[in-house]
């Protein structure tokens, strides 16, 4: 008997699309990994690849010796454990640029999944679309940042949820646990799903199953990394006070810029561990802090121009000599280089006011669930403004965005949005 296959057209487009989608990042993968990659990428790189070869689960002091002194302290334990395990089985490093296409997919599965059920099945199509359209998520796949794993899980926890079942629940807070282990700021979009599904009145048994199964999966974090780093408790990354100093200082500009006095600040943190280092740090970012509000107001809202600038530096975090962008020659050179630099610049203006009519169309029947999802916005935003100014930061929320750029397009479209709960 043959089976047939019925595809509707959007289903068609969608797919072709997101084929389309994965197809660029292979090409991504393959054309930039043989570059060296720079900032945060190359210490957790360098890091877990120590923890490799000792066949270690915990970054010490002395794997990091010698480096600058942000390295001198652990920085997002959770995700350079990922790495470690990544590098332990392949053998390489290049495997967290497959793993990040892996999660990419995943997320984008993740967000159709989050659209059908909160508007309608169109919407899901179209905001498949979206997301295979955002810079971010195809430029990043060739880094080694905490993003786009981080990401991945804690969207898959909020997808998890809509099906309505206590397994789901339980997978959610898992998801949720691990991602906010990798990347902390995740712990916004946990709240969101909570806060979600709270205010859409959904049975308060599935809301104890995300929340009873989070807080087992946490404690299980922190009882695992109490075994495996000598006595420490701790959940999470401890890279706030060090960012914050970043952005509160004589020399801080908005975005990153490490100031200059390293050689007296190794001196000052010499024989302490990761926790007073950060402390120390805390400290020094809240002095300045009161000792130059007017200067560090003025330097929020630099933050803030730098979180809502395009990064269209075309190393992309690499130090990249790759021809394809910095050789002027040749038509299709000069092509790919424009695009490049023009095209994220254009993207986010106008997925944001698409977003924002979404939230115009919604907010009658949506209200207080829509603050909920508003949640992991605001908060990115207060964020950086207290420490530091970045536009990959936006990738916490930027399903969201694209959610809600969806639900316009979906209107403009059909003239019939209308949220499932």
């Amino acid at each position: 008997m043959a089976i047939r296959l019925k595809w509707t057209y959007p289903e068609f487009g969608t797919g072709l699309i997101w084929l389309i989608w994965i197809a660029v990042q292979i090409a991504m993968i393959i054309t930039f990994s043989p570059e060296p990659l720079a900032s945060d990428s190359q210490v957790y790189i360098s890091v877990a690849s120590a923890m490799a070869e000792r066949a270690t689960w915990y970054p010490t002091h002395a794997q990091v010796e010698g480096t600058d002194f942000i390295s001198t302290y652990i920085i997002y334990p959770g995700l350079i454990n990922f790495f470690a395990f990544l590098i332990r089985i392949f053998g390489t490093y290049k495997a967290i640029f497959w793993a990040n296409l892996v999660f990419n997919i995943l997320l984008s599965l993740s967000v159709r999944r989050l659209a059908s059920t909160i508007c309608n099945k169109q919407t899901g199509h179209l905001a498949m679309i979206l997301f295979c359209s955002c810079p971010v998520y195809v430029t990043d796949v060739g880094l080694a940042l905490s993003e786009i794993p981080a990401c991945t899980l804690a969207y898959a926890a909020a997808a998890c949820c809509t099906f309505k079942n206590r397994w789901g629940d339980v997978a959610a807070g898992l998801l949720c646990a691990v991602a906010i282990y990798i990347r902390p700021t995740m712990l916004l979009v946990a709240l969101a799903i909570i806060l979600y599904f709270l205010f859409a009145k959904c049975a308060k048994r599935y809301v104890m199953s995300f929340g009873v199964s989070f807080i087992l999966s946490v404690v299980a974090i922190i009882g695992i990394n109490y075994y495996i780093s000598d006595g420490y408790l701790f959940y999470g990354s401890n890279t706030l006070g060090v960012n914050m100093y970043i952005g509160a200082n004589d020399e801080a500009s908005g975005t990153y810029h490490i100031p200059l006095n390293q050689d007296s600040l190794d001196e000052e943190l010499r024989g302490l561990d990761s926790f007073q280092c950060d402390s120390v740090f805390k400290s020094k970012a809240i002095s300045w802090i009161k000792a130059n509000p007017h200067k560090w107001g003025e330097l929020g809202w630099a933050k803030i121009k730098y979180q809502f600038t395009p990064d269209t530096n075309i190393g992309m975090g690499r130090a990249s000599t790759n021809p394809i962008l910095t050789d002027n020659t040749g038509y299709i050179k000069k092509i790919i280089k424009l695009i490049w630099l023009t095209y994220p610049v254009l993207w986010f203006p106008v997925i944001c006011v698409l977003a924002i009519a979404g939230m115009i169309f919604l907010f009658k029947t949506m209200k207080w669930r829509m603050a909920a999802l508003l949640l992991p916005i605001a908060a990115t935003i207060l964020l950086c403004i207290l420490t530091v100014g970045a536009y990959r930061y936006n990738a916490t929320f930027f399903p969201i965005l694209i959610l809600f750029a969806a639900a316009t397009a979906t209107q403009l479209k059909d003239n019939r949005l209308k949220p499932a709960h």
